[in-house]
């Protein structure tokens, strides 16, 4: 087994050691300590983020580049265990008061919306700004942040009582929907900057942007449901669980493949390309190798014509089994979100079609180029040659 290995094997060990005895204090603390009502779901979710917590942070000590991408999602992960203190705050539990608990969940809740959208705003500032300084980086950040957040919450930060104002829950639900929709609008962004230019960026970043799109809609949806005073059913939090599951691979992933000789050799070739006056062509990802084997697959009519109506039967066998309510909405977002992915996919994957034409063509000529200066230079020396034997 290779050194490398052998650094990720212990890696790996350390965190889930860590991370198992999180999951046993706080059961402990469960079974001890009086708390809300809590569905297994959302502790489920609670010891999933704190897993997040570890990898992400990982990733920042073992990574060199977009390494504050990490750092950032450690931050957001580490705000949403803070829920796991709050549910033991309150007069008929284990400390504090009801005025406490009702601060510690309002402000809390506040803060997560903040920090969310500014761990999704860092990502396009740091693709767009790469070559910046890292404080430059935050600057922006937070000036495209901060200012919105305090529209929607300045009447929260400015006097806590105004949250014992009437229909305060609503503006406070508000709010978060507002700062989701300012996420999304830089989730689209970075999209659109991917697809227009051509910066040095890990690859799992785009995995783990596509997966704050998922989040945010589901987060949306959720507190739209606040919002008009709806109850959530359990799925919520089994998609909220999933799309967990899927952050957690991705980092997994990301980790292996910073520590890897080949990712490492690989991102510093990436990211020194300009400096070197060199061009290095994008390595293919499994989802494109996926993308390109569908749509190979897909260009045969009998397989085309089945996947579309195996879609709509999907699609109608579900509406008819939830006609209302957060189930029928959460499908029809989650639809949306998957076609829209995939188109850009398809678009995205164009352009790299032809970035890699452009790339062999430029080595052609480089190759050629080199080959007619080597004859010149050839020539030029038989000429001397010959003109030293005439004298």
């Amino acid at each position: 087994m290779s050194k490398t290995k052998i650094e990720i094997k212990n890696q790996l060990w350390v965190i889930l050691n860590i991370w198992i005895l999180f999951i046993v204090f706080g059961s402990v603390y469960l079974l001890r300590f009086k708390h809300w009502e809590l569905p297994i779901i959302n502790l489920l979710n609670y010891y999933l983020y704190f897993l997040i917590v570890l990898l992400a942070g990982a990733a920042f000590l073992k990574g060199r580049y977009n390494k504050y991408i990490f750092l950032n999602i450690a931050i957001f992960a580490f705000v949403y265990v803070m829920g796991f203190v709050v549910i033991f705050i309150g007069r008929n539990y284990s400390f504090g008061d009801d005025y406490l608990q009702y601060y510690a969940w309002s402000y809390r809740k506040i803060m997560v919306s903040i920090v969310t959208a500014l761990t999704i705003i860092y990502i396009p500032v740091d693709y767009l700004r790469h070559n910046r300084r890292t404080y430059e980086k935050y600057l922006i950040a937070l000036l495209l942040c901060l200012p919105i957040a305090f529209v929607y919450y300045k009447n929260f930060i400015l006097s806590h009582r105004y949250l014992f104002i009437d229909n305060h829950i609503r503006q406070i639900f508000l709010g978060f929907i507002g700062m989701n929709l300012w996420a999304l609008f830089f989730i689209f962004l970075y999209a659109y900057l991917v697809l227009k230019y051509d910066k040095p960026i890990l690859g799992h970043v785009n995995l783990l942007i596509f997966s704050f799109l998922l989040f945010v809609a589901i987060d949306s949806l959720d507190n739209f449901f606040y919002y008009i005073h709806r109850p959530l059913p359990t799925f919520s939090g089994v998609l909220l669980f999933l799309n967990l599951l899927l952050f957690i691979l991705i980092l997994l992933h990301n980790l292996f493949y910073v520590s890897s000789d080949f990712g490492q050799f690989y991102e510093q070739f990436r990211f020194s390309e300009k400096k070197l006056g060199i061009t290095v062509l994008k390595r293919k990802t499994k989802v494109e190798k996926w993308m390109e084997y569908l749509s190979q697959n897909f260009e045969i009519s009998p397989y085309r014509l089945f996947f579309w109506c195996l879609m709509a039967i999907t699609i109608v066998v579900f509406l008819m089994i939830y006609p209302n309510g957060y189930e029928r909405l959460s499908f029809i977002i989650l639809i949306l979100l998957t076609a829209a992915s995939l188109v850009y996919l398809n678009l995205l994957m164009k352009k790299r079609a032809q970035d890699y034409l452009v790339g062999e063509r430029d080595s052609s000529q480089s190759v050629e180029d080199h080959a007619l200066d080597s004859r010149r230079i050839l020539e030029t020396n038989q000429e001397k040659d010959a003109d030293r034997k005439l004298e």
